[in-house]
């Protein structure tokens, strides 16, 4: 039942996009993830960007989304037309379902 409720929180349309590497090169970021729901982005305390050590001058958010996507550090996020580069990806556990919980960099540019 808390698992439901939470889902009924993933109200925000997002992709993400992942760098691909060969032979010690590195390539521009293309679609990995078409379309996911996810939380509305929230800012994160500075005392979790202390614990987590999120080393980044910028402002960190968060969001959640449904634990089975294939989402790494170093991806990005993207909402809107807006990307988001994503600094950490925690597993969190509600009554037995797994979400991702994920810490964006957001560089307002």
């Amino acid at each position: 039942m808390a698992s439901s409720a939470f889902t009924a929180l993933l109200t925000t349309t997002a992709s993400t996009k992942r760098r691909a590497y060969s032979g010690g090169a590195e390539s521009a970021p293309a679609e990995n993830i078409a379309s996911l729901k996810v939380t509305p982005l929230a800012p994160v305390t500075p005392q979790i960007v202390h614990e987590m050590d999120l080393n980044t001058p910028h402002e960190v958010l968060q969001t959640f989304c449904d634990g089975s996507y294939d989402i790494a550090e170093m991806d990005i996020l993207v909402v809107g037309s807006v990307e988001y580069l994503i600094l950490a990806v925690a597993d969190w556990e509600l009554a037995d379902v797994t979400f991702l919980h994920l810490f964006l960099e957001d560089a307002k540019r």
